[in-house]
């Protein structure tokens, strides 16, 4: 043995599959990146090839036709792949025949048994194609090019729990409502800028939760809906149709639908042009997350203004209702309730615009939520915070909810600054300990605030005394113990 000289060194196998597992990243900026580097890992080695597989087949993403045949063919020669895809991505251009979205339910059904999260994005063109002449004949827009009996191929695929949709035009608003409806056991939505050619009458799977019918209910599993850049109707009939399962509720102020156009003649099929007029959320009786994404032109519209805080006062005619019950026989009894408020794209804001248009709503969101009567027996003097262990009592709590300053994700030495602006936003939610600021949180590096370089004012680090100072370190320690509700 004294002759046989010693092999490399080599890393425990499981070590490197914990390096292999470290490498998928499910953010939409950083997915092609990683399957490119996992299909490179796949092809190292056998021992690293069933766990790069794995991984690499969690999330597919295809973007045309010939790619979906292709993975339907690898599927013929390996079908325990089909095990692993627990991501189902279509991305590309899907308002033509040869859709991959119109094609999938037929050519995987039955092959994707794990399948979780069902995403759809329409890629918009880098140049439109527009008419050169203006054509007498006004034409609809492109939409999916869906048949009547879609919604009933889709049904293979009711165990799909999070369905994204991007940017994508249906025929109607039926015809959206009808998939939505056989695919029961969804979850989660994110609908981004969905809109549809023809609005129509509510269809029947919608209508006989809007009427009170006591048939079956219309998305009876879901807990998450997320509703961006849809038009004001259909976003008022999707809300409507769903019951006291939903647990959380984004929407967007100001709303702004996009209108699909083909050449100057399409912009008569128009149909989402409506005022906005806020949402109603009283059947949402355990709503517990309600969340805001603020865009730029906010401050100044009073449409959407109005519409946010009659959103504000028909959560907070909820809460006041439900508070009123006994908690043990009240239905929709939560013990902890919050208002999440987020940039919609930081890159359009300065800090400053932004601190004054949460200033702004700061106003809104007092009158609306913050109860002007306290209990009998208390003092209405709000609790001074002497350090982290003192907190107000539960029963002279004006606060009806938490509030969450979202996504700020600026650097550390503009902590204070923002920390200072918040609490001039939200007086009594800070005086009580019911508000909450993310300051320093990762994200997409693409999307920075303007002049993200600056540097903080000098008077920044020196605005809060020592007894504030205290109690917001005492309100970030608490937050790390309540990180679910920053999901």
């Amino acid at each position: 043995m004294d002759g046989v000289a010693p092999g490399p060194p080599r890393l425990p196998i499981e070590l490197c599959e914990r390096v292999i597992e470290a490498i998928y990243s499910e953010r939409f900026y950083l997915v092609s990146e990683a399957l490119t580097t996992l299909a490179r890992c796949s092809l190292i080695c056998r021992a690293w090839r069933p766990r790069a597989q794995m991984i690499l087949f969690t999330y597919v993403l295809l973007k045309d036709k010939e790619m979906l045949h292709r993975f339907a063919a690898l599927l013929d020669s390996a079908p325990h792949l089909g095990r692993y895809v627990r991501t189902l991505s279509l991305r590309g251009h899907h308002h033509r025949p040869d859709s991959t979205v119109v094609l999938f339910p037929t050519v995987l059904r039955n092959r994707l048994p794990s399948l979780v999260r069902l995403s759809i994005a329409e890629e918009q063109a880098a140049t439109p194609e527009v008419d050169s002449e203006p054509s007498p004949v006004k034409k609809p827009p492109p939409c999916l090019p869906i048949h009547p009996r879609f919604s009933s191929l889709i049904a293979p695929f009711a165990h799909v729990r999070e369905l994204n949709l991007s940017n994508t035009n249906f025929p109607s608003f039926g015809d959206l409502c009808r998939i939505l409806d056989r695919l029961s056991g969804l979850r989660e939505i994110l609908a981004l800028s969905v809109s549809y050619n023809v609005l129509g009458l509510l269809p029947q799977c919608v209508l006989k939760n809007v009427c009170g019918g006591t048939s079956k209910r219309f998305l009876p599993n879901l807990r998450a809906l997320l509703c961006y850049d849809m038009g004001e109707e259909g976003a008022q009939r999707l809300t409507a149709a769903l019951g006291p399962s939903l647990l959380k509720l984004w929407v967007k102020f100001p709303n702004e639908p996009v209108v699909p156009k083909v050449g100057p003649a399409a912009s008569v099929l128009d149909n989402n042009s409506e005022l906005p007029v806020g949402f109603d959320l009283q059947q949402f009786t355990n709503l517990t997350h309600l969340g805001f994404r603020l865009g730029p032109g906010l401050r100044d519209d009073t449409p959407a203004l109005e519409a946010l805080r009659a959103t504000l006062l028909s959560w907070s005619a909820l809460l006041s209702r439900t508070s009123a019950r006994r908690p043990d026989t009240q239905p929709g009894n939560v013990k902890n309730r919050y208002l999440h408020l987020g940039a919609w794209w930081r890159a359009v804001f300065t800090r400053e615009d932004y601190a004054a248009l949460l200033r702004a709503l700061g106003a809104i969101v007092e009158d609306a939520l913050v109860r002007t009567t306290i209990t009998p027996g208390h003092s209405s003097d709000p609790p001074r915070a002497q350090g982290p262990s003192r907190e107000a009592s539960p029963d002279a709590d004006p606060c009806s909810v938490t509030v969450v300053i979202r996504d700020l994700r600026d650097r550390l030495d503009w902590e204070d600054w923002w920390s200072t602006q918040m609490v001039g936003c939200f007086p009594t939610f800070s005086t009580w300990n019911r508000l909450i600021v993310q300051v320093t949180h990762a994200g997409n590096p693409n999307d920075l605030w303007k002049s993200f370089d600056d540097a903080p004012p000098a008077s920044a680090s020196v605005a809060l005394d020592e007894r504030e100072r205290l109690r917001l370190q005492a309100i970030k320690r608490a937050t790390l113990y309540r990180g679910q509700v920053l999901n």
